[in-house]
């Protein structure tokens, strides 16, 4: 050791000890350490660097600590790194400093091949880096010729066994199905999310569909005192007496006679709605309301419901028995609120009176930019395909409907004369010379930009070295899907594991191997897309398709999801295009 560096040592404690204090500070610790005191001989010129790591910070970093001391079972602490360097000669020396119990966990020399580490009470140890791998917990890691654990190698995603990840087991396609959100959907064998199996209308419970409740909805009758039928309102509901509008003493009048029935609300909301009145629900309704009632009954279209009972109070389906006793109050008179009895989302119910469908344009207006209406729903004419075509809405049979056109368009007008919408110009076909989702081959593929007439042609390339942006036809549109490539991403290719087929390739991708229904290359790796599940209004929302919900009538307005799957597991699937149902599947 360096004299004078001895002498100041000694200089230190001897200052420190007159002074009747003693102090321990992270540096003396490590100097105390036989590694760190030999590669202070060697180099007495060497710099001192000191860095604190908190419990929190060294959480971040503990793998690193671990592998540095050989210590995998190492907790976060409160962590002092020492770090010795010799800037002549390029080497350093790292020391670790527990700060909670003032001990050093280990001191480390690096070579290119060895390292040199030494640990309180044991000798000083020279490895050989990288000696052999092993399991430790579920993954792969480097051991030191000293046993020691190094850094993680590799990480098993299913579990290691004998210092190798394990395999994938093959996950078999529809192996069970369970509740997700308020649908069943299939999962296949390894727990992986598929397609949805069922529609729930009322939410699904232990991987099925619940059933209706047997209750009666807000506006529907509970008590029937004409028949004496009874059925209980549905959880959250209030039960009332079914009486008349009028001034808190009729209210009272009214419910101290006998021979009235009951009604189900939610009284409480802040709103009177059509059902409710002064005597029914008070809180909510301060003023005269109309008081009659509805029964729910199924229904397909205005024509199914009428108005029944002695005053016309009920909005029921058409030839339906109803019941009422016969008395006539104002509040009955649906005309005076400005209500009238329709099928509204298939029931049977008073709602507020049809103004129609209006159209600013005055209808298929190309040359004018309108917005067509219909109850709370509006909808602008508007552009499409970088200026190159027009959807105009207009009214049809009280909804709105739209058509594209194709012209010149600027601020949702026709410059020009409009023509029979043509979106896909001289290109009616999309082409991949892969043959589609081929991660192992470089594709070129030819078609239009997704939701434009621009045309596409793009090959496979590689986004970083692990990750390969392949491209794919959907319909005469061009689409790409990021892949992860275990074996690392080459000249737009997924470099494929030594020794292994396209379905073993596949399969390691988390794949399904097989011939799908909407592809004609074969045998073929399926992936799932990267945004199964994601809400969508139109196919070209998603990488694959934009499925509608089960049961969806064909042009209905509704929103779908996105494919599970980058082929399709089934001849047909019913589509959202532009916001609205393709035709149902046979």
């Amino acid at each position: 050791m360096n004299k004078n560096f001895l002498f100041l040592g000694i200089a230190v404690i001897m200052i420190i000890s007159i002074s009747g204090c003693t102090s321990i500070s992270p540096e003396s610790l490590a100097l105390a350490n036989p590694l760190v005191d030999q590669f202070m001989e060697e180099y007495p010129n060497a710099e001192v660097q000191v860095t604190h790591f908190t419990t929190e910070q060294s959480e971040q970093i503990i793998e690193d600590i671990r592998a540095d001391c050989g210590n995998p079972f190492m907790e976060a602490q409160d962590f002092y790194k020492i770090t010795i360097v010799d800037s002549e000669s390029g080497l350093d020396v790292v020391a670790w400093v527990n700060w909670e119990t003032k001990d050093i966990e280990c001191a480390i020399k690096k070579g290119t091949e060895t390292k040199e580490i030494s640990k309180p009470g044991e000798d000083i140890k020279e490895c050989e880096i990288h000696k052999e791998v092993k399991c430790h917990g579920d993954h792969v890691y480097w051991v030191d010729s000293c046993g020691n654990i190094e850094e993680k190698k590799e990480y098993c995603k299913n579990g290691c066994e004998e210092g190798k990840c394990k395999e994938q087991a093959q996950c078999q396609v529809h192996h069970t199905y369970k509740c997700h959100g308020d649908h069943v959907y299939w999962f296949d064998s390894c727990g992986n999310k598929e397609d949805k199996k069922e529609y729930c209308e009322n939410g699904c419970e232990d991987g099925a569909c619940k059933e209706k409740e047997n209750c009666k909805e807000a506006g529907q009758i509970a008590f029937n005192n004409p028949t004496g039928s009874y059925t209980a309102c549905c959880a959250g509901l209030d039960e009332v007496p079914n009486i008349g509008d009028g001034t808190p003493e009729q209210c009272e009048a009214w419910e101290s006679m006998e021979g009235y029935g009951t009604m189900c609300t939610d009284c409480g909301n802040g709103e009177c709605e059509s059902w409710e009145n002064r005597c029914r629900c008070p809180e909510d309704c301060k003023e005269a309301s109309f008081c009659g009632s509805s029964t729910y009954h199924e229904c397909e279209a205005d024509l199914d419901c009428a108005s029944a009972g002695c005053s016309s109070q009920v909005c029921a389906g058409v030839g339906e028995e109803v019941t009422t006793t016969c008395e006539y109050l104002d509040c009955y008179n649906a005309a005076n609120y400005g209500l009238e009895c329709g099928c509204v989302k298939n029931k049977c119910m008073w709602r507020e009176e049809d103004t129609g469908c209006t159209d600013t344009d005055g209808g298929k207006n190309y040359f004018e930019k309108g917005t067509t209406t219909t109850g709370s729903i509006s909808m602008t004419d508007h552009c499409n395909d970088e200026g190159k075509s027009l959807t105009e809405k207009y009214c049809s049979n009280g909804n709105i409907a739209a058509e594209k056109v194709s012209c010149t368009c600027e601020d949702a007008v026709c410059l020009d004369e409009p023509s029979e919408y043509d979106p896909y110009g001289d290109l009616t076909t999309c082409t991949d010379t892969d043959g589609g989702l081929q991660y192992y081959t470089k594709g070129e593929t030819l078609g239009y930009k997704p939701g434009t007439t621009t045309v596409m042609d793009v090959a496979d390339e590689c986004k970083t070295e692990t990750i390969l942006t392949e491209y794919k036809c959907s319909g005469v549109f061009v689409k790409s899907v990021d892949i992860s490539c275990s074996s690392g991403c080459e000249s737009g290719a997924c470099i494929s594991a030594p020794e292994k087929t396209a379905q073993e390739n596949c399969e390691d991708q988390y794949g399904m191997w097989g011939e799908w229904p909407d592809d004609e290359a074969g045998e073929t790796c399926n992936h799932k897309t990267t945004d199964a599940g994601d809400v969508c209004i139109d196919s070209d929302d998603c990488d694959s398709v934009c499925e509608a919900p089960e049961e969806t009538e064909e042009g209905a307005n509704v929103v779908g999801s996105c494919y599970t799957y980058n082929y399709l597991l089934v001849d047909c699937v019913q589509t959202i295009e532009d916001g609205f149902a393709t035709a149902p599947c046979a």
